[in-house]
């Protein structure tokens, strides 16, 4: 079993955890935007990256399950945080994006009494996270260098991803309460 753990998707996902904290901090401090964006770029890249690696290599674990989740989550909310806090993103998407990650974890009590920590990942909360996950780097890089059509290009891309988060967030829900009565 521990062997399993320790896969190459898994220490991307553990890396990407440890990069979140360093993102967020650069970004709220400032003065080192350039490096911040590349994390954020080599972050957002590395999700992709640990899922198609574990896919392909068959390194699917169930640590891996949850930590690929975690990390994107952690990710989206503090980077946002931060950067509302910067004044780059508007306070209502930060709360947005929050506020379902917020709902989501009310869910937890109620998958452990099922043994579980996390329900499966689906292709609408995949498409959500990358959108999410490339409009923060483009809401940052917009910011950066005073780039109205990068912060144009990038509203629309985290509205949007904002939509289908909380739509995911929802079927989530939906999941959740069905495999409860389920086991009733």
């Amino acid at each position: 079993m521990r062997a399993q753990a320790l896969t190459v998707p898994n220490a991307l996902s553990g890396l990407r955890l440890l990069l979140v904290p360093v993102i967020a901090v650069l970004i709220g401090r400032g003065g080192h935007d350039g490096v911040a964006v590349g994390l954020l770029i080599v972050a957002a890249a590395s999700d992709w990256l640990d899922g198609r690696l574990a896919r392909r290599f068959n390194q699917v674990t169930p640590l891996g399950t949850l930590l690929d989740p975690l990390a994107d989550r952690l990710a989206i909310v503090c980077v946002a945080a931060a950067l509302g806090a910067r004044g780059v993103l508007p306070l209502a998407l930060v709360a947005t994006v929050g506020l379902r990650d917020l709902l989501l974890l009310a869910l937890l009590p109620r998958l452990r009494r099922h043994g579980m920590w996390a329900l499966p990942v689906t292709y609408l909360g995949k498409c959500a996270t990358f959108a999410l996950l490339t409009g923060l780097p483009l809401a940052y890089l917009g910011a950066s260098t005073d780039s109205s059509a990068l912060r144009m290009a990038a509203a629309v891309v985290l509205w949007l991803g904002a939509a289908a988060y909380w739509s995911a967030g929802a079927d989530y829900v939906r999941r959740a309460v069905r495999m409860a009565e389920a086991t009733r």
